[in-house]
């Protein structure tokens, strides 16, 4: 009867940490895949920079990412025009085309912690970073494009 008690501590001890390390490899999973995006995102206002389209850039603004990456996550579910989140599974990424932003909804949460909302949820936007220029305060320029996290969060 020990043995038994010992193995069912030990058996609870191994289930949490096993827990831990999920949530840990789905956090590593969506850091990379937000890393692949923004280097989608430098890539192809470069590739429109050298071919002269600065003036199109511009429409890289509150665009959908996925769609700059070569293999997009296979938890991808595409754009989607009016979302419904008991509908969207745990642990996909969409692009809400009405809010131009991607989201990613988090499947192991327990040691997920947003400052801003009670969704377990990341969202992002393209957007620009600009500067008023000297000779004319109404022109405003742009410097770059950026994959802008919405919300603040701590993960672990």
């Amino acid at each position: 009867m020990v043995v038994v008690c010992v193995l069912a501590a030990a058996s609870l001890f191994f289930f949490d940490r096993m827990l831990w390390y999920q949530e840990a490899a789905e956090k590593s999973a969506v850091d990379i895949t937000v890393m692949h995006l923004r280097n989608g995102l430098r890539y192809r206002t470069a590739e429109m920079l050298l071919q002269h389209q600065d003036k199109e850039v511009v429409n890289l603004i509150g665009a959908n990412p996925m769609q700059w990456v070569d293999m997009p996550p296979p938890t991808y579910m595409g754009e989607l025009r009016q979302p419904q989140w008991d509908r969207i599974a745990p642990g996909s990424w969409y692009f809400d085309g009405e809010k131009g932003e991607l989201v990613y909804r988090i499947k192991r949460g327990q040691h997920f912690n947003s400052g801003t909302s009670s969704a377990k949820m990341l969202r992002f936007r393209v957007i620009a970073n600009y500067r008023k220029t000297s000779a004319d305060q109404s022109a405003i320029l742009a410097e770059g494009l950026q994959l802008l996290l919405l919300e603040p969060y701590r993960w672990f």
